[in-house]
C-alpha cells in the first residue's frame, strides 16, 4: 500500500550538497548513490534524456510531484516515477 511522503525537509536533503552513501539518510544523497547504470536507465525511461543530462534537483522535483513511498519505516522506499518502477532507499 503506497504512502504519501508526509516527511520533514531534512528527509529531502540538498541537492545541491549531495553525497554518495552505502546507506543514505535523506533522498538526494540517495540519489547520488545510486549506481550509474540504473541512474542512465532512469534518465532515458523517466525523463527522456542522458544520465548525464539529469541532475538530482530535477529529479528530487519529480520525486515531490510523485508524493509517494512504499512504506513508512526505515528504510524508505521512495517512488520516483509515478508506477514505483524506479525507487530509491532512505535509512534512518
Amino acid at each position: 500500500m503506497p504512502y504519501e511522503l508526509s516527511f520533514s525537509p531534512d528527509f529531502f536533503g540538498d541537492a545541491y550538497n549531495a553525497k554518495k552513501k552505502r546507506r543514505p539518510t535523506n533522498v538526494a544523497d540517495a540519489l547520488a548513490s545510486m549506481p550509474e547504470a540504473e541512474w542512465n536507465e532512469m534518465a532515458k525511461d523517466v525523463f527522456g534524456v542522458p544520465g548525464r543530462m539529469l541532475t538530482i534537483d530535477t529529479v528530487m522535483d519529480k520525486i515531490i510531484e510523485t508524493n509517494t513511498c512504499s512504506n513508512l519505516d526505515s528504510p524508505v522506499s521512495v517512488w520516483i516515477d509515478d508506477e514505483g518502477y524506479y525507487t530509491i532507499l532512505v535509512y534512518e
